[in-house]
């Protein structure tokens, strides 16, 4: 809530100041419109914004650009902008409906952790949950439909196992048993990658075998920097991560070995001959970065180095994205 807003309450803890469009709590689930009267338009904005943030979003573009990665290592510069185009809306789709169904099977844990406490269903903000399980289902079937429509069978078939892997394998089945399911859940990204790949051709080769494992190894390292941060909330939840299992220095630790792995497998391509030198400069330039902040929290395991690791990894697979985007196109 904006400090206008917060100091308006204090003064009059009876009194309820109006939202504006776009507010949002610390977690980034929409305010509930309750909260501020039952003005229809309002009521229409944070059931719409609660929807959105179902979905997420981050996470569903950023697995639509890994499916245009397939495309770039497939086509190289000559790429249909058409297919590209129809390819990112059906991965959107599928990744964000699956996301909303992850979002439903995880609504119990939600509500009693705090970083998840502000979702929409954990404040009930959608009633009935189902509505949130059928949203999801139907977004991925519209999904799998554009593609099987639209670009090739195989292409449909790996955007449809990413789904599953995310929504079903992964939170469904592996997320409250084992610390180590990030490992699995790092797959529905490959798939994506796969899916792009695939929407341009069926012959196999090394490119993009090489960056579906890239998408892999980043996954858990990622995540398990913000396992460590959230420790306490994991075992409120009773969540089985390697923070919560094995604390925080061993989770800190392991975070860093798959960071510092990760850094030289993405120099592969280049020593290959399958990317130039831009591309080299760019992933070496940001993997540095990571391998710098790694190597300082395998020897500091602290949760703040890892947490620091979460926020430098986050834009670091979109980078390498970009990396791979720009060589191929300068080429």
């Amino acid at each position: 809530m904006c400090p206008r807003r917060l100091k308006a309450l204090k003064q009059n803890q009876f009194s309820i100041a109006r939202p504006l469009p776009g507010d949002f709590t610390s977690a980034g689930a929409p305010i509930p419109f309750w909260r501020f009267g039952k003005s229809l338009i309002y009521r229409v904005w944070y059931t719409v914004a609660a929807y959105i943030s179902l979905f997420k979003i981050r996470s569903a573009t950023l697995n639509s650009f890994s499916a245009l990665v397939g495309v770039l290592l497939a086509a190289g510069s000559g790429i249909s902008w058409g297919t590209a185009f129809i390819l990112f809306v059906s991965v959107w789709l599928a990744a964000a409906g699956s996301g909303a169904v992850n979002s439903y099977l995880d609504r119990d844990i939600d509500r009693v952790m705090r970083r998840t406490s502000q979702r929409p269903l954990a404040l009930g903000i959608i009633k009935p949950s189902e509505k949130a399980l059928y949203a999801g289902i139907f977004l991925v079937i519209i999904g799998l439909i554009i593609s099987g429509v639209w670009l090739s069978i195989l292409t449909t078939l790996f955007i449809a196992s990413g789904a599953a892997i995310y929504a079903f394998v992964y939170t469904m089945w592996l997320k409250r048993r084992t610390p180590w399911s990030i490992i699995v859940g790092g797959l529905a990204g490959s798939c994506a990658l796969l899916a792009g790949y695939f929407s341009v051709t069926t012959s196999f080769s090394l490119p993009p075998l090489l960056f579906s494992i890239f998408v892999f190894l980043w996954t858990p390292g990622h995540f398990w920097g913000l396992a460590v941060r959230t420790k306490e909330d994991n075992k409120r939840a009773n969540l089985p991560t390697l923070s919560a299992i094995y604390g925080e220095r061993i989770a800190a630790k392991w975070t860093a070995l798959a960071n510092i792995v990760l850094v030289p497998f993405s120099i592969i391509p280049y020593a290959l001959g399958l990317l130039g030198e831009t591309y080299l400069f760019i992933s070496l330039t940001i993997g540095l970065i990571i391998l710098i902040a790694n190597i300082r929290l395998y020897f500091t395991p602290t949760a703040q180095k890892a947490w620091m690791v979460f926020k430098i990894s986050s834009p670091y697979l979109a980078i390498v994205y970009m990396a791979v985007a720009i060589d191929i196109f300068l080429v």
